[in-house]
């Protein structure tokens, strides 16, 4: 299991991946993913805090930034090389307004754009 990260100033806080069993056979149980994905944060809308998960193929140089909708920077939830696997980040916008947020996630070249919704 990863360590638990938080900078409370930035409002971020990194989560372990938990591993766990199942009554489903599975094709290699702890394979590494074989694409870069950005997945949709959950909960959507949130208020005050959700979480993001990605997923990279090979160790990487990770940044992953939110963006309000002029495309101003909001804050950097990642910046950091990060092993293969699967990844998440619980971000907390308490201190934010309500309203459409972007979060893009870039390594190497690839870049995934998602929508997050701020409800207070």
């Amino acid at each position: 299991m990863d360590e638990i990260h938080e900078d409370n100033n930035r409002g971020w806080t990194t989560l372990p991946i938990l591993e766990g069993t199942s009554g489903v056979e599975s094709d290699g149980g702890n394979a590494l993913p074989s694409a870069f994905r950005l997945e949709q944060n959950y909960p959507n809308p949130f208020n005050p805090s959700t979480i993001i998960r990605y997923s990279v193929p090979h160790r990487s140089r990770i940044i992953l930034v939110v963006y309000n909708m002029l495309g101003q920077e909001v804050v950097t939830l990642v910046d950091r090389e990060e092993e293969a696997g699967a990844h998440s980040v619980r971000f907390n916008g308490s201190n934010m307004a309500s309203g459409a947020y972007m979060y893009v996630l870039k390594s190497e070249g690839l870049v995934s754009v998602r929508k997050l919704m701020v409800l207070k």
